[in-house]
């Protein structure tokens, strides 16, 4: 078991090729308990796998506010994408947030969206229950003036 949060941030990221692969080793599923934080976060950062985890809260009424497994992109540099992003055979529960999200927001000199995010992302095999506020989420900046 781990307790805790785990990041992964700009300068931990893979590639398609050699992804950073979060994932349990040897007998059983490891769990990362994040108690009243995230579980995983992965921030401006793709070329990650994620694999056969169980990543848990202590629930909303126990005050857990956070989301489960996290990717969020702010780059305020126009079509940016974070490539390769996999979450395969895990079970996440007791967030106060989302299971599993994956998105978004940044905004230019101006203060108009501009568009960041990740591509080539798959999720399968995942069981997101017990979540206060969605089991998966995926959100964005939309709109004709988005950049």
């Amino acid at each position: 078991m781990f307790p805790g949060t785990l990041v992964i941030a700009p300068e931990d990221a893979g590639t398609r090729r050699r992804p950073v692969k979060i994932r349990s080793f040897g007998g059983g599923r490891a769990t990362i308990d994040a108690g009243t934080g995230r579980g995983i976060f992965v921030n401006d950062a793709g070329g990650v796998s994620i694999e056969g985890l169980d990543v848990v809260g202590a629930g909303r009424a126990n005050g857990n506010r956070a989301d489960g497994i996290g990717f969020y992109s702010d780059v305020a540099v126009p079509s940016t994408r974070f490539e390769y992003v996999r979450v395969k055979n895990v079970d996440v529960s007791g967030f106060g947030g989302v299971g599993v999200s994956l998105g978004g927001y940044a905004t230019d000199a101006g203060g108009r969206p501009v568009k960041t995010g990740f591509t080539d992302v798959r999720f399968w095999r995942v069981n997101a229950h017990d979540n206060a506020d969605a089991g998966i989420l995926s959100y964005g900046p939309y709109g004709t003036d988005v950049g």
